[in-house]
């Protein structure tokens, strides 16, 4: 039986990276790998399940997304003894995959688009507005991590290129967003780290100078 997967390499890598990063941030534990089966299982089910809105091939969909689903929950049970606050983060989710339910059937994509001008200012504007906020507060690697993705908006546009050539893109952009976003959360958790140590060592030269006086 061929699997039915998503084709979307963007999607794969804002379903993969967040979570990765999350556990470098984080700390690992063991329950990170069912949740991680569980995580990449869930997504598998939710690109059927949003295909059963369009209202075609409804029985093909609905087996996929049975097929999916089961071992996502069963997966999903661990980190959820472990940690049941989990479900507030689904609860959470759940106007989203609402609202992309709602907007499957007209979905925008670089293929489709790229000879939209409304579609181009929007993407221009949004990649440059995420480089500014970045440098605004300080986050000059994760501005430089988001550079790759504004120039792909800028090149690419209106170029007719395929989705393996788009796809491979994305791949690339992708592991050098997850690199420099490491280097990041490194360099975060060092000056936290210092600052920390730094307010430790005043407030015990406070208290020693208080117990002399």
């Amino acid at each position: 039986m061929k699997l039915f997967l998503p084709k979307q390499h963007g999607a794969w890598a804002m379903t993969i990276i967040p979570f990765w990063l999350g556990v470098i941030d984080g700390g690992f534990l063991w329950q990170h790998i069912p949740f991680f089966i569980g995580w990449i299982f869930l997504y598998l089910a939710t690109y059927p399940m949003l295909l059963l809105f369009k209202k075609k091939k409804i029985q093909f969909y609905k087996k996929w997304t049975i097929i999916y689903l089961v071992p996502a929950l069963l997966f999903l049970l661990f980190p959820l003894l472990k940690m049941p606050s989990i479900i507030m983060f689904g609860l959470v989710m759940v106007p989203f995959f609402a609202m992309n339910a709602y907007y499957t059937s007209i979905n925008k994509t670089m293929i489709r688009e790229k000879m939209n001008l409304q579609f181009k200012w929007i993407s221009w504007g949004y990649h440059t507005l995420l480089i500014i906020i970045c440098l605004v507060f300080g986050c000059s690697i994760l501005a430089i991590a988001f550079l790759p993705s504004i120039i792909r908006a800028i090149i690419f546009y209106g170029k007719p290129l395929s989705p393996m050539k788009i796809g491979i893109y994305e791949i690339i952009n992708s592991a050098i967003f997850f690199t420099l976003m490491i280097i990041q959360i490194i360099l975060f958790s060092l000056f936290y780290r210092s600052l920390e140590n730094s307010l430790h060592n005043q407030f015990h030269s406070l208290d020693n100078l208080s117990h002399v006086s």
